[in-house]
């Protein structure tokens, strides 16, 4: 992977981790104070940004882990399966 799109990963990744621990929360928190949340459009609507942003950064950290530059981590579930193989055969 071309080590520009990385970047664009890695920052992508950034913005999506403030929002999520900062910005969404303070919204729900704000929505929250509005009172009853079944009717709360404002709620409602924080929750499924929520839900968004963690499915974009799941997406993202997935295209990243599956880049060039996450070679440490394949290594390691290389490593540990060919562990559980060994104990299997066993």
């Amino acid at each position: 992977m071309p080590e520009e799109i990385k970047q664009k990963i890695h920052d992508e990744l950034r913005l999506l981790e403030t929002e999520l621990r900062t910005e969404i929360p303070q919204d729900l928190k704000l929505a929250v104070a509005m009172g009853d949340l079944s009717e709360n459009a404002e709620y409602t609507a924080a929750r499924n940004r929520q839900d968004y942003v963690r499915a974009r950064n799941f997406h993202f950290f997935t295209c990243w882990a599956r880049s060039d530059g996450a070679k440490r981590g394949r290594r390691s579930r290389d490593h540990h399966t060919r562990r559980e193989t060994a104990i299997r055969d066993n």
